[in-house]
């Protein structure tokens, strides 16, 4: 029997004889963008303590740079200018406009890694006490490698901290994403 007529019989409806059926190529779609949802939390877990290496850096940037500008709008000889500040208060300097626009952008910066942050403090907070375990110790802290260290630190079974980390992920993917 023709694959297209055997195909028509059972109620499926297809692109061409040689292809897939449309229900097959939608369940692999749809099993595709699940994995790749959860590769994503997978990845934003591991990239963690980089998220916040790089907060810290530019939360210490921006206070340099803010005592920076205060010490040289204080310091006449650094400002350039012998017109007292009082004076002119509604007018600012080329340099007073490029540092307030470096620090305006060092903060929005910032504000991206604190709402990545934030994001998965939120996903760690609805998991199960040993799902928060499994991830922080597997995935955060040895970024899914050396799964025997975090199964002996966490006194488990390695097969039981790998089933609890990827609960944890459908669980985050099912709620967030």
């Amino acid at each position: 029997m023709n694959y297209f007529i055997h195909m028509k019989q059972k109620g499926y409806k297809t692109m061409n004889p040689k292809q897939e059926t449309w229900k097959t190529r939608n369940t692999i779609r749809k099993k595709g963008v699940e994995a790749l949802k959860k590769q994503y939390v997978k990845a934003e877990f591991m990239n963690y303590h980089y998220y916040k290496e790089c907060w810290s850096q530019l939360h210490k940037k921006i206070q340099e740079r803010k005592e920076n500008y205060e010490a040289r709008l204080n310091d006449p000889l650094k400002s350039c200018t012998a017109i007292s500040v009082s004076a002119h208060s509604n007018t600012h300097t080329p340099w007073q406009i490029e540092k307030t626009s470096e620090i305006i952008q060092f903060q929005e910066r910032l504000q991206l890694y604190e709402q990545q942050l934030a994001n998965i403090d939120m996903w760690l907070s609805v998991l199960s006490q040993t799902q928060q375990e499994a991830v922080i110790a597997y995935i955060i802290e040895r970024q899914c490698s050396q799964l025997e260290q975090a199964a002996h630190q966490l006194s488990r079974s390695a097969e039981a901290i790998q089933k609890a980390a990827d609960r944890a992920i459908i669980k985050i993917v099912r709620l967030f994403l």
